[in-house]
């Protein structure tokens, strides 16, 4: 539901029709991935995190907003803090919102995560000839390799074992055609996110202001951060 994703203030306009495509899409790839996972029996070993500990996502300017608005409207003092310092934690060479410490999920900003962080290790990627590939995450319970000294299926093999698993392609496609032109600019999470929770604070506070029974005194939001 947008209402748990997005800060009342971003409730109209044209970067709420943007981040309500966003969101569509996200459902979408969620529900073709638990599909394929239901459908195979996949799953990750329980607890890991591997994915997150050694690598950053880079991600599109709307992905960052949507991530900015949900942590705008959920954990607004954490937003307000990465705004004001205009850097995230860092966490060594992994994820700065992964926290290995968390005992049910390590993702600190779960429901806002990009599209890769949805559909890593449960979607395939186009080979060169544009048929469906699909690799097994190196973390997961051997699979019978279609040759020796692979992890990886295509073609016939793929269809035999697995069936067609969503393409990261084909729905990181649909989020560039967002924004045409502007879409495909892609950021690491780290360097994107600070901006886009400005941007947010900023949209979301001129929104409320729409609302007559506003209160100055008692805001919405946190107050937005201040230039140094």
């Amino acid at each position: 539901m947008l209402d748990t994703i997005l800060p009342e203030g971003l409730r109209f306009g044209v970067l709420f029709d943007r981040l309500t495509s966003v969101h569509s899409i996200y459902i979408r790839a969620e529900e073709a991935s638990a599909s394929f996972r239901a459908r195979n029996g996949l799953s990750c070993p329980p607890g890991c995190g591997r994915c997150c500990e050694g690598f950053i996502p880079d991600i599109l300017p709307l992905e960052a907003s949507y991530l900015a608005a949900w942590l705008v409207r959920n954990r607004p003092e954490r937003a307000l803090r990465m705004a004001d310092s205009g850097t995230l934690p860092s966490n060594l060479r992994g994820c700065p919102l992964y926290d290995p410490d968390r005992p049910d999920a390590h993702c600190t900003v779960y429901p806002g995560r990009p599209l890769i962080c949805r559909l890593f290790a449960f979607s395939g990627v186009r080979t060169r000839t544009g048929s469906p590939s699909y690799s097994l995450c190196r973390e997961m319970p051997g699979l019978p390799p279609p040759r020796s000294g692979t992890r990886s299926w295509e073609g016939p093999a793929l269809e035999d074992l697995f069936g067609t698993p969503p393409l990261m392609s084909d729905f990181g496609a649909e989020l560039e055609g967002i924004v045409p032109g502007d879409g495909s600019r892609r950021e690491a999470l780290p360097e994107a996110l600070p901006a886009a929770i400005c941007q947010i604070l900023f949209l979301a506070g001129l929104g409320g202001k729409d609302d007559p029974s506003t209160d100055d005194n008692d805001p919405v939001l946190p107050p937005l951060p201040r230039a140094s």
